[in-house]
């Protein structure tokens, strides 16, 4: 949920070539278990309280460690609503939804204790509600900078005279492949 890039192209590349993603890190380095939360401390906004390895890298991380941000602790925040709600732990209902998103094929999960990886195979047991997947799918919409914009609802029919433009066009079933002529080189 926290990070969400794939989906601008290798979703519909996947699904369109017949293949599965295989995501990693999907609770985000525990960000999404509810192991961190912001600190209620008025006198530093910045702190975070929680205990793991994110914990322990300060406030300049390397890139790809860089998860305790405002932005993040948002979507944790809609993540335990949704949770609450679905009356299942926060780990679950974000392994649930992720293994229902396009071209998803498997989960990498980083159980580092024999009782974290009984709780995520539990997120198989159930199917989320689809306006609790709507929730968490607004909650964590990933920017769309340039070009990906350029695809979002409208925008193409917009440009276009109101046309809808697609990645194929909607008869390319009925085109055959016609094969390249052989080759006069000697």
């Amino acid at each position: 949920m926290i990070e969400r890039n794939a989906e601008h192209e290798f979703a519909d590349l996947a699904t369109n070539l017949g293949m599965g993603l295989v995501a990693w890190s999907p609770l985000g380095m525990g960000v999404l278990s509810g192991k961190y939360r912001p600190s209620q401390d008025a006198q530093n906004q910045a702190a975070v309280t929680g205990s793991g390895r994110l914990q322990t890298l300060g406030t300049a991380p390397p890139p790809g460690f860089d998860k305790l941000s405002a932005r993040n602790f948002s979507i944790v925040a809609e993540l335990e609503a949704v949770a609450h709600a679905a009356n299942r732990p926060m780990a679950q209902v974000a392994l649930n939804w992720l293994y229902q998103k396009r071209g998803v094929a498997s989960i990498v999960v980083g159980a580092t204790k024999a009782a974290q990886l009984e709780e995520s195979l539990g997120a198989l047991d159930f199917v989320l509600a689809p306006e609790l997947i709507a929730r968490l799918d607004a909650a964590s919409e990933p920017p769309h900078p340039f070009p990906y914009y350029m695809f979002a609802d409208g925008h193409q029919a917009r440009i276009h005279g109101q046309v809808d433009v697609a990645a194929q066009p909607p008869n390319h079933a009925d085109f055959q492949r016609v094969p390249a002529p052989p080759s006069t080189e000697k």
